[in-house]
């Protein structure tokens, strides 16, 4: 499906199907209480929010490939909705539908909201508290990320062999108790990375950012009917 080129969690996110397996962290059996107290913090304090506005960089990297690409990308969420702008492309949900619509094309794909494990992983409400299922997690140490020190903790699927991409590395700003970076590596050679460059919560935003008028657009793919 459509959502699932450019979704947030995107890709976690639009990368193809592997065709071979990789062995990295992700056969670790770990559960770090350091690592899950964080994320304790980091989804209390995200439930807190009424709203989040985010301006974020978006990279897609593969050295063996030559490939390094940025791009730009904006999100608005409320509670189970949100409208995420990036490539070209607007995903919007009113937390029943997701539409995914491409303006150059005047095109548009209509699907249900999912909330398997697979699926929730290319939804941004999702984001906050992505590691309570499915993932085994180990804090890793600190680094620097935007010129702010993080906790960096890493996530591994659980069932890795079904999945395309083998870690999911959090750069969390714990003084702020909030993203910085969010980097996925693909067993494809791929990196997805995204930087938050703005981050604003409890904004007051309209319902009209979260609902599509299928009207406006040439085509319209509806799944749902």
């Amino acid at each position: 499906m459509m959502k699932k080129i450019l979704t947030l969690n995107i890709a976690f996110l639009f990368v193809a199907l592997f065709t071979y397996a990789q062995q990295t962290d992700e056969d670790v059996d770990v559960k770090d209480p350091k690592a899950k107290a964080i994320l304790d913090q980091l989804s209390a304090k995200s439930k807190s929010y009424s709203s989040v506005v985010a301006a974020f960089s978006y990279n897609l990297k593969n050295s063996s490939a030559g490939i390094d690409e940025t791009q730009k990308g904006k999100l608005m969420l409320k509670g189970q909705k949100y409208n995420l702008k990036i490539a070209g492309q607007e995903i919007i949900s009113d937390g029943k539908k997701v539409y995914t619509y491409i303006p150059d094309v005047n095109e548009v794909q209509v699907n249900w909201v999912e909330n398997d494990e697979e699926e929730s992983m290319f939804n941004p409400a999702t984001l906050f508290t992505l590691y309570e299922k499915g993932f085994k997690y180990k804090h890793t140490g600190k680094s620097t990320k935007n010129g702010a020190s993080v906790d960096v903790i890493k996530l591994y699927p659980e069932n890795a062999n079904d999945k395309p991409y083998h870690t999911v590395i959090l750069y969390i700003n714990t003084a702020k108790m909030q993203f910085e970076a969010i980097e996925i590596k693909g067993k494809d050679g791929n990196t997805y990375t995204y930087s938050i460059d703005s981050f604003k919560t409890n904004e007051t935003l309209s319902d009209s950012n979260f609902t599509f008028d299928v009207s406006k657009a040439d085509d319209v793919i509806d799944f749902t009917e």
